[in-house]
């Protein structure tokens, strides 16, 4: 009697690439099975949270093995720059851009969806801007001064030679 044993099913999935700041858990579970992952940890689950290359190698009771592996990259989207916080003075504006190439949209605090946003008021602003399926986020505090009162005096008309102090 022959007895061939198949293999166990390994499939980590397709090559992804994940937004900043998430993690993916990957699973290779399969019952009464070992694991030996990339990094050898022995789990039947690997958390990813950085860009690698995730590789397991799976063996069931009888003895037989599989593999699979995932490349998991990690998009880098180019965040807004809204610059440094700014201060206008009172009853002036100011345009905050958020433009970035390629971006899928733009949301800002008040609601907004164009790139570039004109504000005259204090206050804390923040875009949000879509690109590459994540979205990122800057932030900028406008303050407001009141515009110096100047008086400089009448008009006045001066002889050749002469000065007048302002």
């Amino acid at each position: 009697n022959i007895v061939v044993n198949a293999p166990p099913v390994v499939d980590l999935g397709n090559d992804t690439t994940l937004c900043p700041g998430t993690q993916l858990l990957l699973n290779a579970y399969s019952t009464g099975a070992t694991y030996l992952w990339g990094d050898g940890s022995t789990g039947p689950s690997f958390p990813v949270s950085s860009p690698i290359t995730a590789t397991v190698t799976v063996t069931n009771g009888a003895g037989c093995s599989s593999s699979d592996a995932i490349i998991v990259g990690y998009s880098t989207p180019g965040a807004p720059i809204l610059g440094n916080d700014t201060t206008i003075c009172s009853g002036m504006s100011v345009d905050l851009n958020a433009t970035v190439p390629g971006a899928g949209g733009y949301v800002w605090s008040d609601g907004s969806t164009n790139a570039v946003l004109n504000v005259s008021a204090a206050g804390t602003y923040w875009v949000e801007v879509a690109e590459g399926g994540c979205s990122v986020r800057d932030t900028i505090a406008v303050q407001t001064v009141a515009s110096p009162n100047l008086e400089l005096g009448p008009d006045t008309a001066l002889c050749a030679g002469s000065t007048l102090t302002l």
